[in-house]
């Protein structure tokens, strides 16, 4: 799957509702990606700023994967749900909705970064719009979905994860590492099924580089004795 990575600077806001009659408020801010897929919903919060009441100030960066066939449809929605914290229940104060193929498109000024800035303007939860909230963005170029995962969801011959499998030259007829490939001295020896290997520790056959085989078993001759009476 194509995507693309956005990168969200969420500014600040001016002018919200106001949802507290009395104190200041907490306001923090839910951004989330709508409109695709299960795998294109994605959602970050921010920090709260406990200061700023209707005019709060984040400075919060957050990072989000976009499909690429989504946005080029225009199905993908980018979300900003402002929200006052409270002790007894938060109460949302405003919402935004911004298309990402619009933010593709944009000839918004960019700045020597190469990000753009841009404001859009809050609605309140009835529809009404009040206040404005500001972020900055940086959408990369397409990048393809093979690059995430090389192998795709199997692994290339001669691998299982990043581990080598050992392999034996063609014809062998055995899985077997050869005869004598262990070190000397290292205590262990292998011989292929069918061959006879010295057990450590004994000498081979003078001149052979083999132990000989042991001789062949022979039954002992069975003897016989003459009848009763004779002999």
């Amino acid at each position: 799957m194509d995507y693309r990575n956005l990168e969200i600077t969420l500014q600040d806001a001016k002018d919200l509702n106001k949802v507290n009659l009395i104190s200041k408020m907490d306001v923090y801010v839910v951004v989330s990606i709508s409109g695709g897929d299960k795998k294109s919903k994605q959602k970050t919060k921010s920090p709260v700023d406990h200061d700023g009441d209707a005019n709060p100030k984040w400075n919060f960066t957050m990072n989000f994967k976009v499909d690429e066939s989504g946005l080029q449809a225009n199905r993908l929605t980018l979300d900003f749900k402002l929200v006052c914290e409270r002790a007894l229940g938060d109460k949302d104060v405003g919402e935004v909705s911004v298309p990402i193929k619009e933010l593709l498109d944009s000839p918004a000024r960019a700045g020597g970064d190469g990000k753009h800035f841009v404001s859009y303007q809050v609605r309140k939860p009835n529809g009404k719009p009040k206040g404005q909230i500001a972020f900055s963005y940086q959408l990369s170029e397409k990048i393809a979905g093979a690059a995430s995962d090389p192998y795709g969801s199997v692994a290339p011959v001669g691998k299982i994860g990043t581990e080598p499998v050992s392999s034996y030259p063609a014809g062998s007829g055995s899985a077997y590492p050869p005869p004598g490939s262990y070190p000397p001295g290292s205590g262990s020896y292998y011989s292929a099924p069918g061959s006879y290997a010295p057990p450590t520790g004994y000498p081979s056959a003078e001149g052979t580089g083999h132990y000989p085989p042991p001789a062949p078993y022979k039954a002992p001759r069975a003897r016989t004795y003459p009848p009763p009476g004779q002999g």
